[in-house]
């Protein structure tokens, strides 16, 4: 009875509490926090961050594609070999010194892990990636707990801290073990910052800005750093400076207002917003009245919400079942893109070409794509994130397909592998993104960070495994390609560097199995390697079937970012985006060129290490999340925030502060009536069945794009041509496609997140397709394994602006958390999916067409379009939960 009563008493307070709010609304200029925030000066210091954390992000999530690169045995001793099984041979019978061709001193070559021994190089990328899986666990729920700008700034201290130590690595068990605890904090920058962006950049232009500042464009960047680094140690340093410039960027940034709204720190956000209107020269008295206004409301609606959970887990990701079969879309799909990118990604010197350029052109196109996807969504009505997804998903499966065919019938990749990994990788960029934009509009602020922290979470097992893939290579070339066809295929249903030993001592050989054979025979002891990059598996000698042991690391580095970006997620939720730290596509054209100047991965570790110092110093120069300020309660904080921005922003007027005053008084007061300091969790993102649907396709979707993508990256070297072009034009396909999709997102209004998510996908599946059917043409592989990478980039630009979009700001971090880890683990275990190559070429594509395919199916199924739509503070109403209902 009294039971009955306080429940009729509840949802008598939040329908007057509600038609309050409307009239308020009807009043008030700014009508929520997302009309405060416009494109000025502040936000392009919030750009800046957003790019200095991007390629900090990329270098060091990534670091394992050059790092990781495996040398070629070109000789032993005076003796030319063709092959790892010649040099096995001629080892055996002489114990001669194998010799080694790089173009990037990697952990291979130093610590001379070549052949089979290489393989123990790969398999670290796994544990690597385990610690960005639990970073991205992590952070996701410290972000939402202490703040965004808290989280971002101890993740770019301990990733430029332990960067760096990395780079003094006396063998690969140290080297796996440091490079293990920086992704802990890689994870927390990379699953932090972007929520952080976009609580601090307009509605309207979050799909553009997202997919041109993003991993795509830095991915062109990024090869050109390690070409300049030359080795492993040289790139660790890069990318400690790249976080200390973050660190700095993020200093002269402010809390997000968003988050100190949700956290009930209304005068905090209040002072904020006034600080930051008044850097953006926007500030007058009319202001601060109109600013008391939207705070007021917001303050009702935190009254509303005092009768609603206050503590989210991943549960409530999975509270209806409409968000059951939505997470488990997003978890599938994430998976499977990040296996897809990352197996391609960590062993791009398959790849023909140079290793530099294979990654400036996956960065170019990634970013060409995410751009194409951005213009198509804001310009096109009809092109949304679900469209985006799908496109993506067939565009990946496509060139994975075309370079698994190719190789079947050709038995070699050439150019053909190139472009499809390019492609490829491409589109599993555009994958993430969509994926994770979807997953930011899809679910409510409560559980919004905890869905893309799950999402993310399910990308870094994706990318955990993804390093192993190319083992199958070992049994047949097109195998790895065919397993990556297989994933895809799998994320579209759901959703609608191994060397070449070319001698032993002084005879020539053809292969890793002539290689063992002729070591065996002749006691050899020397092979003769060819390589581009001095990769570890050069400079300590993994070759052959070894060197899936250097690819087996990157699963371990891929294990640091998870955890850091779970870890890093709770603590940009606790003490602000900024103090934890826009697309990698354009870096990773940069990348290519300065894995090209670094030459091996002790040079490339050094770049990244200084390329994490830059972005701390980025950092510096900007403030903490205004949002996550007001979100956290403090209101004062926020206004002084607010004030600045809309000063540097030359908008500052004096009836600004009155309207931000307002805005953050019915803040304040909306906070009197709800509990103070409320904790939300993972469980949380699944509290309706509605989330619990989401949050498991974002989950699901991130693991499948991330597996893609990485298994790509990881495998490049398989690619024919420079390593370094290769990589240099992958970066400037993702960029392209970044750019694409962001004007398209700007100006056509049809053009949505999912429509961008959906054609990534179907492009992935495309290229995927083509890369088995043309398997044996080197031209289609390069070509498809790019465009795939590219689809995948925008991939995962979409889905996690659509993971920002969809959950509300109480959860959302933790969301971007999730879908971050998920990420990495899709990345964590990409590596291995070569492997299956050494049982068929196209068996590793046509696992991430099966990926793919299930991200595209549960995305199309679960994720409805989320362009446009205002970002949600609070959970659904308790009745209609599955879980927290006695929160």
């Amino acid at each position: 009875m009294s039971t009955t009563s306080s429940s009729s008493e509840d949802e008598n307070f939040i329908r007057v509490e509600e038609k309050v709010l409307e009239v308020m609304k009807k009043g008030s200029k700014f009508k929520t926090l997302d009309d405060l925030v416009e494109l000025r000066w502040y936000c392009l210091l919030v750009l800046f961050m957003a790019e200095a954390t991007a390629f900090t992000a990329l270098a060091s999530v990534t670091m394992m594609v050059f790092a990781g690169a495996n040398p070629t045995v070109v000789g032993c001793d005076n003796t030319i070999v063709n092959g790892c099984h010649e040099l096995s041979a001629l080892k055996n019978l002489s114990g001669c010194t194998p010799i080694l061709e790089y173009q990037f001193e990697s952990v291979q070559v130093e610590f001379n892990y070549i052949c089979e021994d290489a393989k123990k190089v790969k398999n670290t990328i796994t544990i690597q990636t385990f610690g960005v899986l639990v970073g991205a666990a992590i952070f996701g729920q410290v972000s939402d707990n202490f703040g965004r700008r808290k989280a971002l700034i101890i993740s770019c201290i301990g990733n430029a801290i332990f960067n760096h130590i990395s780079s003094y690595s006396p063998d690969l068990f140290y080297f796996a073990l440091w490079r293990t605890v920086a992704g802990v904090f890689a994870g927390g920058i990379t699953v932090v910052q972007m929520v952080y962006m976009v609580e601090n950049i307009p509605r309207n232009h979050r799909m553009w800005i997202q997919n041109s500042i993003t991993w795509s464009p830095n991915l062109i960047l990024y090869p050109y750093i390690a070409y300049l680094s030359h080795d492993w140690r040289t790139l660790s340093v890069v990318i400690a400076a790249a976080s200390v410039l973050s660190f700095f960027s993020l200093m002269l940034l402010e809390e997000s207002p968003r988050w100190l709204v949700q956290k009930g720190k209304i005068e905090e956000a209040r002072r904020l917003l006034i600080k930051i209107r008044k850097t953006d020269r926007l500030y007058s008295e009319d202001f601060e009245k109109d600013l008391d206004e939207v705070l007021k409301i917001e303050t009702e609606k935190q009254a509303i919400s005092s009768k609603k959970a206050k503590k989210y887990t991943f549960i409530h990701l999975f509270c209806t079942w409409k968000m059951i079969s939505q997470t488990l879309t997003f978890i599938i799909g994430i998976i499977c893109t990040t296996f897809i990118t990352y197996a391609l990604m960590y062993n791009m010197e398959k790849l023909t070409g140079s290793l530099y350029w294979n990654g400036a052109i996956i960065g170019a196109a990634r970013w060409v794509v995410n751009i194409l996807v951005s213009v198509a969504d804001y310009k096109l009505h009809w092109f949304g994130r679900k469209l985006v997804n799908i496109l993506s998903m067939l565009f990946t499966l496509l060139s994975l397909a075309v370079v698994a065919v190719f190789i079947f019938y050709t038995g070699k990749g050439g150019q053909v592998m190139s472009v499809g990994t390019t492609v490829a990788i491409a589109m599993c960029s555009q994958l993430f993104i969509a994926k994770y934009m979807m997953v930011n509009e899809l679910y409510p602020t409560a559980v919004r960070n905890v869905a893309v922290s799950a999402v993310s979470m399910m990308s870094r097992i994706g990318s955990m495994f993804s390093p192993q893939l190319f083992y199958l290579s070992d049994i047949a070339e097109w195998i790895p390609y065919a397993v990556l066809v297989g994933m895809q295929l799998l994320d579209l249903v759901i959703f609608c560097a191994t060397p070449t030993v070319i001698g032993c001592d002084n005879t020539t050989i053809s292969d890793c199995h002539e290689f063992e054979n002729f070591k065996n025979a002749s006691k050899c002891s020397n092979p003769v390697l060819e390589y581009q990059f001095e990769s570890v598996q050069v400079e300590f000698n993994y070759i052959c079937d070894k060197a899936k042991m250097v690819k087996n690391t990157i699963t371990v580095q891929t294990f640091g970012i998870v955890v850091g970006a779970a870890i890093f997620g709770q603590i940009s939720d606790s003490f602000g985006r900024r103090k934890n730290t826009f697309t990698w596509s354009p870096n990773y054209i940069i990348f290519a060129y300065f894995a090209w100047l670094a030459q091996d991965w002790r040079t490339l570790l050094i770049v990244v290490s200084a390329a994490s110092a830059l972005s701390v110093l980025v950092f510096l120069l900007l403030e903490e999340s205004p949002r996550w300020l007001v979100q956290k309660g403090k209101i004062e904080e926020a206004r002084r925030l607010f004030i600045k921005i809309r000063k540097i922003d030359r908008l500052y007027s004096e009836d600004f502060e009155k309207d931000l005053d307002e805005v953050l008084r019915i803040e304040a007061e909306k906070e009197e009536n709800a509990e103070n300091d409320k904790k939300y969790t993972f469980i949380h993102l699944c509290c309706t069945w509605k989330m619990l649907g989401q949050t498991a396709t974002f989950l699901v979707g991130f693991i499948c794009s991330s597996m893609t993508m990485y298994a790509l990256l990881f495998n490049m070297e398989k690619l024919s041509g420079s390593i370094y072009w290769n990589g240099a034009i992958i970066g400037a396909t993702r960029w392209i496609i970044n750019i694409t999709v962001s004007l398209a997102d700007y100006k056509l209004q049809w053009f949505g997140r999912k429509m961008s998510v959906t054609l990534s996908t179907v492009i992935t599946l495309i290229c995927l397709s083509g890369i088995i059917v043309f398997m044996k043409t080197g031209n289609v592989l390069s070509i498809g394994t790019n465009l795939i990478i590219s689809m995948c980039a925008q991939l995962f630009l979409s889905k996690y602006l659509i993971v920002n979009e969809l959950y509300p700001t109480a959860v959302r971090n933790l969301a971007m958390s999730a879908v971050s880890t998920m990420c990495r683990v899709g990345a964590m275990f990409s590596p291995q999916l070569f492997y299956l190559s050494d049982i068929a070429e196209w068996i590793p594509y046509a696992v991430l067409i099966g990926f793919q395919f299930v991200d595209l199916l549960i995305f199309s199924l679960f994720i409805p379009e989320t362009k446009g739509v205002h970002l949600e503070n609070h959970l659904p109403s308790k009745h209609g939960r599955i879980f927290g209902k006695s929160d």
